[in-house]
């Protein structure tokens, strides 16, 4: 399950793919906000999805390097932190499951290997970053259906 504007290059070309929870994790996605990798991904061989929210999570580390809490920060410098190298996070957007596009250009949503609290199953983690200075990653600002296509970022092992 995968998304994108077929009948529009450009976009593809400037937003990539975008996939549902269970595509991205190759079905093998963790059950609770952990730390543990997945068993697979769609990831290239050398490189997977980062790990949950828990405070080992690398999502968490990953926000501290680029000046957040590690939870939801207000302020754009850390969210432009996010969108200038090395992360270059794309405000790609993302598929509903009524296979709409919103989003493109205000906000980028990508997968973690994680969901959230067995009682929430439903609900993939990810991380939020917009265009109006946000970054989300401890509310549920940043959890999301998983049959909603978002993008992926890759780290390596």
């Amino acid at each position: 399950a995968s998304f994108n504007d077929e009948s529009n290059m450009t976009s593809w070309y400037a937003y990539g793919g975008h996939y549902n929870w269970y595509t991205a994790t190759a079905g093998h996605g963790e059950p609770t906000l952990s730390t543990a990798q997945t068993d697979g991904d769609i990831c290239p061989l050398g490189w997977r999805l980062p790990t949950g929210r828990s405070s080992g999570g690398e999502t968490v580390a990953l926000d501290k390097l680029m000046g957040g809490n590690g939870e939801n920060n207000h302020d754009y410098d850390i969210a432009n932190n996010w969108l200038s190298a090395p992360t270059n996070v794309v405000l790609a957007g993302s598929y509903s499951s009524n296979e709409t596009g919103s989003d493109r250009g205000y906000q980028g949503k990508i997968w973690t290997s994680s969901s959230k609290e067995p009682t929430s199953g439903e609900q993939g983690l990810t991380i939020v970053i917009n265009a109006f200075g946000d970054a989300y990653f401890g509310s549920n600002a940043s959890t999301t259906n998983k049959w909603y296509a978002l993008s992926v970022r890759c780290i390596a092992n």
